[in-house]
C-alpha cells in the first residue's frame, strides 16, 4: 500500500487535519498509522466520515473543557485516535479487549 501522501484520499477526511505550509503535520509515526486507519475504514464503509467526524468534535470539546485553564498540552490524534476507538467500538468492528491486545502487541 503506498504511503499515505501518495494515495488519493477523501478530501473530507484530509480537510481536517492539522497542518503546517498545506502539508498533514504528523509528529509521530503512530498518528500517521491512526490516520491512515480512519482512512481506510472510511474508505471501506466500516465508519462513517459524518460520525468520525462528529466524535472527534465531541472529543476535543471534552478536552477543552476538562483542561480549560491548565497548562497541558493538546494533541489533535490523541482526540482523533480517542474518537476512532470509541466508534470502532460501538459499531462493534472491534472490541475493547482487541484494542488493548493490539496496543500491548506495539509495546
Amino acid at each position: 500500500m503506498p504511503p499515505i501522501e501518495d494515495r488519493p484520499v477523501d478530501r473530507r477526511v484530509a480537510d481536517v487535519l492539522p497542518r503546517r505550509s498545506g502539508e498533514p503535520l504528523f509528529r509521530a509515526e503512530w498518528e500517521r498509522r491512526a490516520f491512515g486507519a480512519a482512512i481506510v475504514l472510511v474508505e471501506k464503509g466500516l465508519v462513517p466520515f459524518d460520525d468520525l467526524r462528529w466524535r472527534v468534535t465531541a472529543a476535543i470539546t471534552t478536552w477543552e473543557r476538562a483542561n480549560l485553564g491548565h497548562e497541558e498540552s493538546f494533541n489533535f490524534f490523541e482526540r482523533w485516535l480517542l474518537a476512532l476507538e470509541r466508534l470502532l467500538i460501538d459499531r462493534g468492528v472491534v472490541s475493547r479487549e482487541e484494542l488493548n491486545a493490539r496496543a500491548a502487541e506495539r509495546r
